[in-house]
């Protein structure tokens, strides 16, 4: 990233001399204030300074409570992602990966450097720095703030692309009951809820209790026919996997694979039930079995209030608790073991002795589906709890009014997982040393290694105690629910993250000057967070057919001093009715890097009255998380080709004259591979030992944001304001890691030293015996575009009152580089591994960056009546055409791309429409201070477009809305 060093010198000096000004300017140039009644002064988010003007020099978008409710949403996780400004985010429609949660992911830069605040202050974070909004109850929320622009120098770590700040229900007096009920055009995805809120407010306090609940069921893949198969419009007999219930067995000398003819009755197997593995019709759809949408429930209660102790000083507190629970399902566990000709290898093998094994000679790779475990379950129970108290008050000094405040919060988030389905591998190789007891007296299969004498197995034989024999060569239903407990195991997996908060701050006016008053806030932060991840120990030790993973555990501390300073310029001039300057900085002392400083400042000026000009300039930066600093370092044998060595595995047939070059020279200290005449060694393993895990030594992403804007609301024509936004951020640092394979490929291929300083080598056989693929700072993103928003309040009509308002997002541009970078490359080379634009690309950055995405909002009301429309707009992307449609369907995809490095293959590529959802709702308000809405989301039950690189996640992107049904709903509110 560029680095604006003398603007960013220049911003300092200013902001020094901004602050110096605001603390220590003289008494005698204050001057006394009007005895006129004053208007309220307010706290906007990206501020700490309080002010009567709500409008600042930061684009901010408000959601009202009232929008949430129109949305047919029980999330406001869910309303947000519907933002323009929000890209593909975690939500409920994340099955295979997901955990109940649903995040946030502002500019579509990742929802860990979207940073989320609750009043104003941080919420707590998981292990990978994202928030989990599910953990805030709805119930509870006033309006959402959405701060669209870069605030590090106000509030810290994390806020690169922008904040969420969530303002709560407070000064509620009297009794509300709400009720929702809603359900898709199938009939299933039903959703219901329930709140209940009471507040009293008298002259020296108030006090606020709120408790909801919250119960969204499930949708089954298999309940939707874009989702109902692996790939859709392919036949999912040549698309399903391999691993069927009826098994894939490699048997030692015999040329193919064998699979089941049919379900097998518990008990001994018969040779003739076998067949030749035919993957033209024997491959499984497995799409059925998983869910489509994810279900959960949540409780909730939230208790707010404040009591006036004295007339300088105020206490408040509020309390939260919430409980999640949410589930995943997959289909039944695929289950590879020994080594199949698809290059996995493994360490389990079926013996001939086996008393299962009816072909004469040892199983030596075998794939089975497990259907009797009823799936793969995921389930959650998630409980966040949070307690904020603190002291506030003003005072007079030097005839001027200072607001002060001082509290601590205290937030944890802890989860328990449950994992049903998964195998214990120990158990697997034990159960399958199975051995005939009595071969002459019918069939007894035991445990253990059987005697040397084959009639009498018993004699001489070592058993197995508690042990169950396994029957994995049978079909569905071979394997007993004895076999099954002994060798399944419920995984329990225990989560949990801390923070701890303690902040201080003063805020006033520094002086009056002619232009207003001249404010400024100064305070101090400290923040702990600390947090763990405890998996099963059957996970723990890798003997489990899921993913294994090692704990993590650690915790960190921060010391934090900011100021801001906003300085009326110019009031009433020509072509300066108001011109303001707003300077903030933050200095950071982080107990596992060390210290680092923001700064920001940004300007408003009106020229006139109709328009409004404003501009930005801000740092930032993004802590490492307690995951990436402290995830425990496992080993993990991921399938990876050697470009330096031949054989079944490796690929040094496949490479360049350079690469070979490089191999055989050795690279970066690398051994040279050795060479036997001429011929370089066998790669005969199709996995290599990598190291993942967390790094202790990484360093703070850190970032530049600009943004300048227009707003123009022309006095010529009322109730009409228009704004466009004009925004960037660059982000250097970027804390990322590199997969085994790419390693290697940009060691040898493109002779990168960095890349070749985490792999070593055997100097005596070339062989890998081991890849860093650790975290890293690898290198920068950046991102630019423009924010165009409009809104015209019609005159009054006969017929009602009309408003009209629309938002939307377009990406100029979006680039990311890593460690791979070769300047001296060809710009063939550059076109797959570049600084190149990945907007309107599938995968950009683990999702797609639509180049424009849109809202547009209609309303109406008359009297008591009310209506909404909404139309959501998500523009088409191009996507590199999934493997399995170009093998058997390339009429989906479109040969739209150049050649590739190396000029081998041409890339397909496959177009993915635009896509436009509509919305509506109609309410009623009683005249009993009740309320009726009755509504609908995507009223059309329009299909989200076919997304071919997402064939095994229901091809279609996540992003979109549930496919070929509408969502209707029905909500009642009710006022005492």
């Amino acid at each position: 990233m560029k680095k604006q060093n003398e603007l960013v010198c220049s911003i300092r000096y200013a902001l020094a001399l901004g602050l110096i000004g605001a603390v220590s300017a003289p008494v005698a140039v204050a001057q006394e204030q009007d005895e006129e009644e004053t208007l309220e002064s307010v706290i906007v988010t990206g501020s700490r300074i309080k002010r009567t003007d709500a409008e600042t020099a930061q684009p901010v978008t408000i959601i009202t409570r009232e929008a949430i409710e129109k949305s047919g949403f029980t999330s406001f996780g869910d309303v947000v992602q519907r933002m323009a400004e929000v890209g593909p985010s975690i939500n409920t429609l994340f099955n295979n990966g997901g955990d109940g949660s649903t995040t946030i992911d502002l500019r579509n830069l990742g929802a860990n450097r979207t940073l989320v605040l609750m009043n104003g202050r941080r919420w707590v974070p998981g292990l990978g720095g994202a928030v989990d909004v599910n953990t805030i109850p709805t119930a509870i929320i006033e309006s959402i703030e959405v701060l669209k622009d870069g605030a590090s120098a106000i509030y810290g770590s994390d806020a690169i692309s922008g904040v969420v700040n969530i303002i709560t229900r407070r000064n509620f007096d009297g009794f509300s009951a709400s009720g929702f009920y809603g359900e898709t055009s199938e009939r299933d995805g039903t959703r219901y809820s329930a709140d209940f809120t009471f507040g009293h407010t008298s002259d020296n306090g108030s006090i606020t209790i709120s408790a909801s609940h919250v119960t969204e069921e499930p949708i089954l893949a298999g309940d939707r026919e874009i989702s109902a198969v692996p790939n859709f419009l392919l036949d999912p007999r040549a698309t399903g996997s391999s691993t069927t219930p009826f098994g894939r067995y490699v048997v030692s000398g015999q040329p193919s694979a064998f699979t089941n003819s049919g379900a097998t009755a518990p008990g001994a197997n018969n040779r003739s039930q076998y067949r030749a593995f035919d993957a033209a019709i024997d491959l499984y759809n497995f799409a059925p079995e998983n869910y489509l949408l994810t279900p959960q429930e949540r409780s909730s209660i939230f208790a707010e209030g404040n009591y006036q102790l004295a007339e300088w000083v105020n206490f408040s507190s509020h309390l939260l608790f919430n409980e999640r629970k949410s589930d995943q399902l997959l289909a039944a566990i695929p289950v590879v073991l020994g080594n199949l000709n698809s290059g996995i290898a493994g360490t389990i093998t079926v013996p001939t002795a086996n008393a299962y094994n009816t072909f004469g000679a040892p199983i030596v790779g075998l794939q089975r589906r497990f259907n009797e475990t009823g799936g793969r379950r995921f389930v959650q129970d998630n409980d966040t709890f949070r307690f904020g108290g603190g002291f506030s008050g003003a005072f007079d000094a030097a005839e001027r009014t200072f607001d002060w405040e001082a509290g601590y919060s205290y937030t944890t988030n802890e989860q328990t997982q449950l994992t049903f389905g998964q195998l214990n591998l120990a158990r697997i190789r034990t159960a399958l040393t199975s051995f005939d007891a009595d071969p002459t007296a019918g069939f007894n299969p035991v445990c253990g290694t059987p005697g040397p004498n084959a009639a009498a197995p018993l004699t001489g034989a070592v058993l197995t105690a508690n042990c169950v024999p396994l029957n994995i060569l049978g079909g569905p239903g071979s394997i007993t629910p004895q076999m099954l407990n002994y060798i399944s195991f419920t995984g329990i997996d225990q989560t949990n993250t801390t923070t701890k908060n303690y902040f201080a701050s003063i805020a006033g006016t520094a002086m009056e000057l002619p232009a207003g008053p001249w404010g400024f806030s100064v305070g101090y932060e400290y923040r702990s967070e600390s947090g763990f991840d405890i998996p099963d120990a059957i996970t723990a030790a890798g003997e489990t057919t899921g993913n294994s993973r090692l704990a993590t555990g650690g915790s960190y501390s921060v010391d934090e001093f900011y100021a801001e300073t906003f300085i009326p310029i110019l009031a009433d001039a020509p072509f300066a009715e108001q011109l303001e300057l707003k300077l903030s900085g933050r200095y950071s002392d982080f107990s596992t890097f060390g210290d680092t400083t923001t700064v920001a400042a940004g300007f408003q000026w009106k020229p006139f009255s109709d328009l409004k000009v404003r501009g930005n300039f801000n740092e930032g930066f993004r802590a490492p998380t307690i995951l990436e600093l402290f995830r425990g370092v496992s080993d993990n044998f991921a399938g990876i080709s050697d470009p330096c060595l031949g054989g079944q595995f490796g690929s040094r047939s496949r490479q360049t004259p350079a690469t070979i070059a490089r191999c055989n020279s050795g690279v970066a200290g690398l051994p040279a591979v050795p060479l036997t005449n001429n011929v370089a060694p066998n790669q005969d393993n199709g996995q290599i030992r990598t190291q993942v895990g967390g790094e202790a030594t990484l360093t703070p992403e850190e970032s530049e944001g600009y943004t300048f804007g227009l707003v123009y609301a022309p006095s010529f024509l009322e109730g009409f304001d228009v704004s466009l936004d004009w925004w960037r951020i660059e982000i250097d640092n970027v804390i990322g890691g590199r997969a085994a394979g790419t390693l290697l490929t940009q060691c040898y291929r493109d002779g990168n030293t960095q890349a070749c300083g985490r792999i070593s080598r055997s100097a005596s056989t070339g062989l890998i015996t081991n890849i860093l693929a650790t975290g890293e700072n690898v290198g920068f993103s950046d991102i630019e575009g423009l924010d165009f928003a409009f809104g015209y309040k019609l005159p009054e009509l006969d017929f009602g009152n009309f408003s009209l308002r629309s938002n939307s997002t377009y990406f100029i541009d979006e680039e990311s580089q890593n460690l791979g970078f070769n300047p001296d490359a060809p710009f063939n080379y550059h076109f797959n591994n570049p600084v190149n634009s990945t907007v309107g690309i599938y995968g950009g950055r683990g999702g797609t960056t639509f180049r424009v995405k849109s809202n547009l909002a209609l309303d109406w009301n008359l009297g008591a009546w009310s209506a909404s429309w909404t139309s959501r707009y998500q523009s088409s992307f191009v996507e590199n055409c999934g493997t399995t449609y170009v093998n058997l369907n390339r009429t989906l995809c479109q040969n739209a791309a150049s050649l590739q490095a190396d000029g081998r293959v041409p890339v397909l590529r496959n177009r993915v429409g635009a896509t436009t959802y509509h919305d509506a709702s109609v309410a009623y308000k009683f005249d009993w201070d009740g309320s009726v809405r009755v509504g609908g989301a995507n009223i059309f039950a329009k299909r989200p477009p076919l997304v071919t690189a997402n064939g095994s996640q229901n091809s279609f992107d996540p992003s979109y809305d549930v496919p070929d049904s509408s969502f209707w709903y029905v909500q009642y509110n009710q006022k005492f």
